[in-house]
C-alpha cells in the first residue's frame, strides 16, 4: 500500500466523535423517556432506547480496530510546557473573551 492509501485507511477509522455526541443530544432531547399509555400510564419509551443503542453501536464499530499512534517528539515537548489553569480561571477568561449573551 502506498503511503497515502495507509493514511487514508486510518482517517476512515477515526471518526469524529462530535458527530455521534450530537446524535445521542438529539436522541435525548427529541424524544420523551415515557409514552402516554391506557389509562393514562407511563410506559418506556423504548424507541428512544433502541435509537440510543443504534448510536452506541455505531461508535463502537470503530474500537474494533487498533490505533497505532506514534509518539512526536516536539508536539510532546510543547504539550508539557502548557500552563495549565483551573476549570474557574479558564470560566474567568471566556467570560472575559466573550460574555453571555453575546
Amino acid at each position: 500500500l502506498s503511503s497515502s492509501s495507509a493514511a487514508s485507511d486510518v482517517y476512515k477509522r477515526q471518526p469524529y466523535i462530535g458527530i455521534y455526541l450530537t446524535d445521542l443530544t438529539f436522541v435525548a432531547d427529541g424524544n420523551p423517556d415515557f409514552l402516554k399509555g391506557p389509562s393514562d400510564t407511563k410506559l418506556i419509551n423504548f424507541l428512544k432506547r433502541r435509537r440510543y443503542a443504534q448510536v452506541i453501536q455505531e461508535m463502537t464499530k470503530f474500537q474494533t480496530f487498533p490505533y497505532v499512534l506514534q509518539m512526536v517528539p516536539v508536539l510532546l515537548k510543547k504539550l508539557k510546557k502548557l500552563e495549565w489553569k483551573d476549570e474557574n480561571t479558564l470560566y474567568t477568561l471566556s467570560e472575559q473573551i466573550k460574555p453571555r449573551g453575546q
